[in-house]
C-alpha cells in the first residue's frame, strides 16, 4: 500500500504581484481504486482494508525579497484515505494531518564555472497528526487480534536541494 500511487486530479489558480504570489488548489486523490485492485488480489488476503477518495486543500505563498533570495510558505489539510479503523500495519498514512511549509530558495544567476544559474533550497514541514485508533489485525489464523493502537503526535521534516536550472 505505501508504494501504491492513485490517481490524482489537481485545479488551481495563482494570483501574482510585483514581489509576491498565492497559489490554491485542490487536488483529489483516487484511493478506491486501490481497494478494488486488493479485493481482486488472489494472493495475499486484504484483511478488509477500505478506502476513500480523498480531498486535499492547498495554500501556498512566496515573496521575493530579492533577486536573489525568496520566501516559501503554505498550508494544507491531508485526511488519510483509510476508511475503517481495521489495519495489519498502521503506519504515517494511516492518520489525518494537517501540513505546515516554510522554505527559502536562493538563485545565483553568475557562478564561476558554470554556464546555467545555480539554485539552493532550503525547507522545513511540520505534520500535525490527529489522534485515530487502530485495531491491528494479522493475516495469520493462529494470531490474536485484539490490538489496539492510537496514531498521533507530529513529524519535523528538514530537506535541502542544489539544482541547476536550464
Amino acid at each position: 500500500m505505501d508504494s501504491y500511487q492513485p490517481n490524482i486530479y489537481t485545479l488551481g489558480m495563482q494570483l501574482k504581484r510585483d514581489k509576491w504570489r498565492l497559489g490554491l488548489a485542490v487536488e483529489m486523490q483516487e484511493w478506491s481504486a486501490l481497494e478494488d485492485e486488493l479485493n481482486n488480489d488472489t494472493v495475499k488476503n486484504n484483511l478488509g482494508l477500505e478506502f476513500d477518495d480523498i480531498v486535499i486543500p492547498r495554500i501556498g505563498a512566496e515573496y521575493y525579497l530579492n533577486d536573489t533570495f525568496t520566501l516559501t510558505g503554505g498550508v494544507a489539510f491531508e485526511e488519510s484515505p483509510l476508511a475503517n479503523d481495521v489495519n495489519p500495519e498502521v503506519n504515517y498514512l494511516d492518520a489525518d494531518r494537517t501540513v505546515i511549509g516554510l522554505g527559502m530558495s536562493a538563485t545565483f544567476d553568475h557562478v564561476y564555472g558554470l554556464k546555467h544559474p545555480l539554485r539552493l533550497d532550503f525547507g522545513y514541514q511540520y505534520h500535525l497528526m490527529e489522534e485515530r485508533e487502530f485495531q491491528i489485525v494479522s493475516s495469520q489464523p493462529t494470531a490474536l487480534n485484539n490490538d489496539v493502537v492510537e496514531t498521533n503526535g507530529d513529524v519535523n521534516v528538514f530537506a535541502g536541494s542544489i539544482s541547476m536550472q536550464f
